[in-house]
């Protein structure tokens, strides 16, 4: 005995549709008698996934809407119509716990009107937690410090670029970790203070 799967309905008037040859990719195209709307079969969880990846691919890189709309096929206003669920529900972090060196540090997204707070594991490079703020200062470390200890992250060594409120945080909440600067940023300050060509014989 075959069980014949349900017939696809008609997004437009939810009359029943009829087969009507190949797409491109080689799906099943399926035509509507009364409205004339044509389309494929699709499942609701791969169209999620894959327009959830197509989103931060975008979002990840240079690309502009209209440079995906036209790699893709739709239009842009479909594009934000795809997209508009993800700004809506934005991700919310897995922290990691038993993280023994902690890297600390403050990331930019939007100058003066957002800050990302950003903790990784220094062992594996992994994101341990991050949270969003309007800009970098004690108010915003303490807060996210605080909400890490709650989950039980409790490092022995902390990372970080020296930034006035974010060691008096660490001082605040991990009173027995021991603070590391990080060498990225001495070096790259080092840069700024030298210049790449330094023409004294200290910044030699």
């Amino acid at each position: 005995m075959t069980i014949s799967r349900p017939k696809k309905r008609c997004s437009t008037c939810s009359k029943s549709m009829q087969r009507w040859g190949r797409h491109p990719s080689g799906k099943q195209r399926f035509r509507c008698k009364d409205c004339t709307t044509s389309s494929t079969r699709t499942r609701k969880d791969n169209r999620h996934k894959k327009r959830l990846s197509l989103f931060v691919d975008w979002l990840t890189s240079k690309k502009s809407l209209s440079d995906l709309s036209s790699e893709v096929g739709v239009s842009v206003t479909r594009l934000r119509e795809w997209f508009k669920s993800f700004w809506n529900t934005p991700p919310q972090p897995k922290i990691q716990t038993g993280v023994r060196v902690l890297v600390l540090d403050g990331t930019s997204i939007m100058k003066r009107e957002c800050m990302l707070l950003i903790g990784a594991n220094a062992n594996n490079g992994q994101s341990v937690s991050w949270m969003n703020c309007s800009h970098e200062c004690y108010n915003s470390w303490v807060v996210f410090l605080k909400d890490l200890s709650w989950h039980s992250v409790t490092p022995e060594i902390v990372i970080c670029d020296a930034q006035r409120g974010l060691l008096k945080a660490v001082s605040e909440v991990w009173p027995q970790a021991k603070i590391q600067r990080c060498l990225i940023h001495i070096v790259r300050q080092s840069c700024i203070w030298l210049t790449q060509n330094p023409q004294t014989k200290a910044g030699r």
